[in-house]
């Protein structure tokens, strides 16, 4: 995770232990981040403090489960405090929520596993019901048949100004790519168009999961972090 933020690794920790499901990369990933972050912490009585107020604010709210208490815990500054530095942690993984995939370039990378809802989905069956491993960003098009069968016919209205972002019959499409080499959401007559840019590959995910009733919020990415 290629970041210098310690609230960022932190949002990054906490996205992956909530996995119910992890994968052999992501349950490494977990535990290398917990022992570098310790390490972070075990040097700076700011951040170790900042923990601790945490886990007692936890264990306060546990005691009054029917009170919403909301809280912000941060380090007080002090003029002349010298800033923070947190060195690169190489964990293998890195996660892509709804708000980083607005300010990465993900051109030339590819999804290893997505976790929807905390359930991580590293692979779906496709139509001849063979095991197809998650390399795609439109992967998450399949898994949604999976979860709404019934409704994922819905993605047909999706279009830009000049083009089907869907269609059901590969003619339809727009691009050479699409009409070529067609790929097809799984159990369904619904053709893909597959030639845009990663980031747009991205956020039509989000689009589709929006459509289909789900918060953007519920979906995360898992890619190599290199």
């Amino acid at each position: 995770m290629e970041t210098n933020s310690y609230s960022e690794l932190k949002g990054q920790l906490l996205i992956l232990e909530q996995i119910k499901n992890p994968s052999q990369w992501v349950s490494e990933a977990v535990q290398k981040l917990r022992i570098e972050l310790k390490k972070i912490e075990s040097k700076n009585r700011y951040l170790s403090q900042i923990e601790s107020a945490k886990n007692e604010i936890e264990f306060i709210k546990s005691k009054y489960k029917d009170l919403e208490i909301i809280y912000s815990v941060n380090e007080k500054k002090v003029i002349g405090q010298p800033t923070i530095r947190i060195p690169q942690i190489d964990t293998g993984v890195r996660v892509v929520t709804h708000l980083s995939a607005l300010n990465r370039d993900y051109t030339f990378k590819k999804p290893r596993s997505f976790v929807f809802n905390n359930n991580e989905y590293t692979s779906f069956i496709n139509s001849f019901d063979r095991k197809i491993y998650i390399k795609d960003w439109k992967d998450v098009c399949n898994v949604m048949q999976q979860l709404h069968p019934s409704d994922i016919n819905k993605v047909l209205g999706m279009r830009g100004r000049k083009r089907l972002f869907f269609a059901q019959s590969k003619n339809q499409l727009s691009s050479k790519e699409a009409k070529d080499v067609p790929r097809k959401i799984k159990n369904t007559n619904i053709f893909m168009e597959t030639n845009y840019p990663a980031n747009l590959h991205v956020e039509r995910s989000y689009q589709v999961i929006e459509l289909l009733g789900h918060k953007r919020t519920e979906l995360n990415f898992i890619t190599m972090q290199n």
